[in-house]
């Protein structure tokens, strides 16, 4: 329990900066703000804000972002390689299958504030990077391929 409650309030952190307008809601141009910072394309943005307003008020308060980020974040055991891929192409703003290693970064780092610079090499160490960008299709289909 202690675990949920700590996500959500990293959550809700992230929500309160995305929220610049502070009332209680992120509306569709805060959220293509935050996530075009990011490198995501304005389909993508597009795509995302309607699966997250449930109530189709044009915005997103915290409990729609919250089942969002935690439905379509949340890993199992039953996990297939295309709902990896589906997470990677939020940050695909070019649809060719890659990313700039930093914008991952950028959002893992975030996410998770206590993995150091070395932990974060230590999940891509198998990614074939090259100019700081690489194929996240490849590397899911070998990290997976591995376990």
């Amino acid at each position: 329990m202690e675990e949920i409650n700590k996500k959500r309030k990293e959550l809700k952190e992230i929500f309160d900066n995305m929220d610049v307008s502070k009332d209680g809601s992120i509306n569709v141009k805060e959220l293509a703000d935050y996530l075009k910072s990011m490198g995501t394309s304005t389909e993508k943005i597009k795509e995302i804000m309607k699966e997250a307003d449930a109530d189709k008020s044009g915005s997103m308060d915290f409990d729609e972002f919250y089942i969002l980020m935690t439905t379509n974040l949340q890993t199992t055991d039953e996990d297939t390689p295309e709902d990896f891929i589906d997470i990677f192409k939020l940050f695909d703003r070019d649809a060719n299958g890659l990313i700039r290693i930093e914008e991952i970064k950028k959002v893992i780092l975030e996410y998770e504030s206590n993995l150091s610079d070395e932990d974060f090499d230590d999940l891509f160490k198998h990614a074939e990077i090259e100019n700081g960008i690489f194929d996240y299709k490849r590397f899911i289909h070998s990290m997976l391929d591995k376990s």
